[in-house]
């Protein structure tokens, strides 16, 4: 809500699918109000432009306090700059987002 970015995810996990016998380790973050939640795969930040400069972490972050707050708005806000980011790129990578608004 104060637009402070928060990285999730520091326990050492694997993605999804890659080991069904692997154990997870759940980690708990409570939201408030006012915040947002951005879920994306790795397409999203290893995103290259025709440098071969990748889109990154920090870009993404930065494009996601810009973005609007309603979660609809703010992931086709983050579509448009990465595309814009890439421009005529070759795609290597799926990018998918889940977002939610804490009301």
């Amino acid at each position: 809500a104060d637009g402070q970015v928060i990285w999730l995810g520091h326990r050492r996990n694997r993605p999804v699918g890659i080991d069904a016998s692997f154990t997870y380790q759940e980690e708990t973050y409570t939201l408030r109000s006012g915040d947002r939640l951005l879920l994306y795969s790795d397409g999203a930040y290893e995103l290259q432009n025709h440098s071969g400069d990748r889109a990154g972490l920090a870009r993404l972050a930065t494009l996601f306090v810009a973005a609007p707050p309603q979660p609809d708005a703010a992931i086709r806000a983050l579509r448009e700059a990465l595309a814009a980011f890439s421009g005529t790129a070759t795609l290597h990578d799926d990018t998918t987002f889940v977002c939610a608004h804490i009301d």
